[in-house]
């Protein structure tokens, strides 16, 4: 159980929530080493553990997206078709992330700009 980092640079140490928890139970091992970080005289920072983001995209995500493409207003007409016809499906979500990844084949890429500063949609099957 690790549960704090010492910042030498920031001049802090940061202690997760849970940590200081375990520490506050005398004679147990998160006691003993927040004794010894005490030690270093250096203030100490309670703090929620962060939260793990999801590798996957969210539907607010993608259309966070879609906004700013050029086509803008048809690609979330048919975000939203696809998002209906979704619910029919075993697995929603993995049924619309399948068409925005086929649809929006570049949206991890740099992005690309037409002249009024609008994403431009490379397909697929595009062939410079």
């Amino acid at each position: 159980m690790k549960g704090y980092n010492i910042d030498f640079a920031a001049g802090c140490i940061t202690v997760t929530k849970s940590f200081n928890t375990a520490a506050g139970k005398i004679g147990s091992n998160a006691f003993k080493t927040m004794m010894t970080l005490r030690e270093l005289d250096l203030p100490i920072r309670v703090i929620s553990s962060p939260r793990k983001q999801s590798p996957h995209l969210s539907y607010r995500q993608m259309l966070k997206h879609i906004e700013c493409m050029a086509d803008a207003e048809a690609y979330k007409e048919e975000f939203e078709a696809v998002r209906k016809v979704s619910l029919g499906e075993k697995n929603p979500y993995q049924y619309v992330l399948r068409w925005y990844e086929e649809r929006f084949p570049t949206h991890n890429a740099v992005p690309e700009f037409d002249e009024n500063y609008k994403l431009i949609n490379t397909p697929n099957n595009y062939a410079a």
